[in-house]
């Protein structure tokens, strides 16, 4: 039982990297940085009331390539393979008085390795997780603010094979087949604002607790083993249990951004509040930094880098995410490309990179 939880411990330690997933055409390649930033391109996420900057309709969509995920921790490895992953899709349309957008961003997505050496007891498995977010904006032009309807939605799909010698019989051996499926959906409002002063902005996006509308999940497992009551002996047992695997971010989180703008500079910072599952009184801090050279609606460089703070992570670098990218306009489609890296050694040693990429279309 014990290589089942470090199976889901891989699971849980994937969705640490849901942060760090580029998301936006400019804002991926500062980082996630742009709750407060002056083009912003995935308003839903980082703060609604900034579609009040938008005058026109437009569609995008935002991908990347996951290059992989690599982690590792006393005898167990997880990794990832490449593939594409659409990251924000929106449609955005403007009226006299208010902006709405819909949209949809994926949190995490993509097909998993695992291979668990303790002892004399190993572990292999896969397994296959889908998590998005998505849902409706509205801002007013009248006020510097915008309300949300937020769902989150995940699904995990895992199956495994462990194997064990078994002490105090001689030659006996147990192999277990674990299959697994969980979904969770929840749903939560959100309120944001932003307040400009010249070259400075400061946006404030707030989440609500999250109301679970679906969540269900099951393990089971079957056992079968070899020579436990003698030479020749063969047993057969099946067990199911609940083991929470899909996860949602179901909890408060606040962001609140800063940008100060000069000419074609323009320098952000956004710290992040996640409130924990497990203890609604603990919040994960990430801060991040962007910066992005080049006026609105030309070509743009940008980088950004990003941070972990908590009670376990109590050194810089111990959790960090960096990106940079460029992004340019070809009449009226601007599109970007970039690369990202992340790094976290909380309880696992993990690394996390890609490709950036998207394109958005005004009408």
């Amino acid at each position: 039982m014990k290589i089942i939880f470090c199976f889901a411990v891989f699971l849980f330690s994937s969705f640490t990297f849901a942060q760090n997933v580029p998301t936006g055409l400019t804002e991926g390649l500062m980082a996630n940085t742009g709750a407060a930033t002056q083009d912003s391109t995935a308003s839903s996420i980082y703060n609604p009331s900034l579609l009040l900057q938008r005058k026109e309709r437009s569609f995008s969509i935002g991908g990347n390539t996951l290059g992989t995920i690599n982690s590792e921790d006393e005898g167990s490895t997880m990794s990832s393979s490449l593939q594409f992953a659409p990251t924000y899709i929106s449609s955005i349309l403007t009226g006299t008085s208010v902006v709405h957008e819909f949209f949809l961003a994926t949190v995490i997505q993509g097909n998993f390795n695992f291979a668990t050496q303790v002892e004399d007891k190993s572990f292999v498995g896969k397994m296959n997780i889908n998590a998005v977010k998505t849902g409706y904006s509205l801002a007013v032009y009248d006020l510097p603010m915008a309300f949300q309807v937020l769902f989150r939605y995940s699904q995990a799909d895992q199956t495994g094979i462990s194997a064990k010698e078994l002490a105090g019989a001689p030659n006996a051996h147990q192999v277990s087949y674990l299959d697994a499926q969980s979904t969770a959906l929840s749903v939560g409002l959100g309120l944001s604002t932003h307040l400009r002063f010249g070259g400075y902005t400061l946006g404030i996006n707030f989440n609500s607790r999250g109301y679970r509308l679906i969540d269900k999940g099951e393990t089971k497992i079957r056992n079968y083993v070899s020579n436990a009551t003698g030479a020749g002996s063969y047993e057969v047992s099946d067990h199911s249990f609940r083991l929470d695997t899909a996860v949602t971010e179901s909890e408060n989180t606040l962001l609140i951004g800063h940008s100060f703008s000069l000419d074609s500079h323009e320098f952000l910072t956004d710290t992040d509040l996640n409130e924990s599952s497990e203890n609604v009184n603990l919040y994960t801090v990430t801060q991040s930094f962007g910066y992005r050279y080049g006026k609105k609606g030309q070509d743009q460089f940008l980088c950004g880098i990003s941070n972990v703070l908590n009670t376990e992570l109590n050194k810089l670098g111990q959790s960090f995410s960096i990106s940079t990218g460029y992004a340019w306009y070809t009449r009226a489609l601007r599109s970007n490309i970039g690369a990202f890296y992340s790094k976290n050694t909380e309880g696992t040693d993990t690394t996390f990179y890609g490709l950036i990429f998207g394109s958005e279309f005004g009408y």
